[in-house]
């Protein structure tokens, strides 16, 4: 009754339910609506999944990379190594992934690891092969994790810069879901970097 109301369900502990239930959950969904998407929550991931069953999965090794990152735990660098554990663990190159930084169970990226990496990371999850997920207030630079959106108490520079990265992940689709991720290598000659290269170039190809 609720598939022709709603573009797609996100399916909480998806490990925790028979499989022949998914597939059949499916079956009955994409019969209505072709495209209506299924997407599983579950930590960690598994490739299984992917099979006949859900369309996107929620990906929590990219996360937990990225707040590693932030807490200055981890380079920079291993984020792709993140990239490359969804092939390497047995998932199909057109599989979906869900990219996020913030949840209703975990403290804002902001507050844990400060304004700058938020930036960054929030920027790496529209960047990185995959869907970006904005959560409840992450746009305009909420605190509280659980609290009502504070709209009369955006952060202005917040809004402007997801507004900006929404507007060139529409502008380039080698930015999109069906763009290919490729690793350059490059040399700091003098000095420091503040700012990391990014070059989205060349053809998609959704049909491959």
């Amino acid at each position: 009754e609720w598939a022709p109301l709603v573009d797609g369900f996100r399916c909480d502990m998806a490990w925790a339910v028979p499989d022949a239930f998914w597939r059949e959950l499916r079956d009955r969904v994409k019969d209505i609506d072709r495209e209506f998407l299924l997407m599983d929550e579950t930590i960690p991931y598994i490739p299984d999944f992917h099979e006949g069953m859900f369309d996107v999965h929620f990906d929590a090794t990219l996360y937990f990379q990225l707040r590693q990152v932030g807490r200055g735990a981890e380079p920079a660098k291993s984020v792709l190594d993140a990239i490359d554990q969804r092939a390497e663990i047995g998932f199909p190159d057109h599989a979906g992934f869900l990219q996020y930084i913030e949840n209703h169970d975990e403290t804002r990226y902001r507050v844990e690891c400060g304004d700058a990496a938020a930036a960054a990371a929030g920027a790496a999850t529209f960047v990185l092969p995959g869907v970006p997920m904005i959560y409840a207030g992450q746009e305009i630079g909420q605190r509280g994790r659980r609290d009502a959106i504070a709209w009369d108490h955006a952060r202005g520079p917040v809004r402007e810069r997801y507004r900006r990265l929404l507007d060139v992940r529409e502008a380039h689709p080698a930015l999109g879901p069906d763009g290919d991720l490729e690793r350059l290598d490059y040399h700091v000659a003098s000095g420091d970097l503040d700012e990391r290269p990014i070059a989205a170039s060349g053809d998609v190809h959704p049909e491959d």
